[in-house]
């Protein structure tokens, strides 16, 4: 079942552990446990003894990770098929028994691997009745369980496997000794199958046998019942003495959807009222922007104004000064 093996590994060192290597080493091996290695066979738990195998880590063409063998040994849990382990049951039902090895494991035991003659399934009637309660408060459940529905159901599922022979109790949380038929290898970890036949079952000390299971059953029903009678006689009593609270009740909620209407209509008229007010605000406040941009435009036109006139008086004074000295070369030349 467990196993030490030493295996070797190509390592691929990132560059961040290159002051650390063995820092590096660690994490690498880390990522492996609890984890199914096709390499060992079997899931790794531990390692220990890790050793450099080279002095020297390559870096090959453009690539910055170190490359370098190590050797570890590791610890592996690795079933055989045919051996016997030890669980404990964390769930039954008349199709199969489940168990967890090392609170870690699962396996299932089909009906098939139980022998019929060694064990039995007895179903835990008592599990109907809350159930059928469900089924009272919601009916339309009863139709999706079929013939029985929801109650029907969980009696047929709830239960334990019982040893016909010691009339001992196979229950949550009980040791049991069964034969590995089959492991698989399911998202890095594995599953095993088991098997009950030809497996002697010892009992656990102190182990309750069925019939103290079903006394104990009972005495709970009968207590519970007893506490159920006393709780509706009380709940009878508070509505005897809440009567006058529920006459009074539809009176007060009419007077609070009365105040709440008249609040409303008066929350309605003063928003009519306010709502002119706040148009003529906002008609005034637009006017107020408006205004000196108009200004700053007309002032900006006037300016304009202004520039032409003054070019062209320029333009004139300059076409006279040139018709004057026009004419006095004139004159000079004559």
């Amino acid at each position: 079942m467990f196993s030490k093996v030493t295996a070797t590994f190509y390592i691929h060192l990132a560059p961040k552990f290159v002051g650390s290597p063995m820092r590096g080493v660690e994490d690498h091996l880390n990522h492996m446990l609890l984890r199914f290695s096709d390499k060992v066979g079997g899931v790794v738990l531990s390692y220990s003894n890790v050793e450099f195998l080279t002095d020297r880590a390559p870096i090959l063409y453009d690539s910055p990770f170190m490359h370098f063998h190590i050797s570890a040994d590791l610890l592996v849990f690795a079933p055989k098929v045919g051996s016997t382990i030890r669980g404990v049951v964390n769930k039954q039902s008349p199709t199969h028994i489940g168990l967890l090895v090392f609170n870690l494991f699962n396996v299932s035991i089909a009906t098939a691997d139980i022998p019929s003659d060694v064990f039995a399934f007895h179903a835990d009637e008592s599990a109907a009745a809350p159930a059928a309660a469900a089924e009272h408060e919601y009916p339309g459940k009863r139709h999706r369980r079929g013939p029985g529905g929801a109650a029907a159901a969980a009696a047929a599922l709830a239960g334990n496997w019982v040893h016909t022979e010691s009339d001992v109790l196979i229950e949550v949380g009980t040791e049991l000794e069964f034969a590995v038929t089959e492991v698989l290898k399911s998202h890095d970890f594995v599953n095993i199958k088991g098997s009950l036949v030809d497996v002697p079952f010892t009992p656990a000390a102190g182990a309750r046998t069925h019939a103290e299971f079903t006394a104990a059953n009972a005495a709970a029903a009968a207590a519970t019942a007893t506490f159920d009678g006393a709780a509706s006689a009380a709940a009878s009593t508070l509505i005897t003495f809440g009567d006058d609270d529920e006459e009074e009740q539809p009176q007060q909620e009419a007077e609070e959807a009365e105040a709440a209407v008249e609040e409303e209509s008066k929350a309605d008229e003063a928003e009519e009222e306010e709502a002119p007010k706040r148009k003529r605000k906002r008609s005034a406040d637009a006017e107020a922007e408006a205004e000196p941009a108009a200004a700053a435009a007309e002032e900006e036109t006037s300016s304009k104004k202004s520039k032409k006139s003054s070019k062209k008086e320029k333009s004139a004074k300059k076409s006279s000064s040139d018709e004057k000295a026009t004419k006095k070369r004139k004159k000079s030349a004559e």
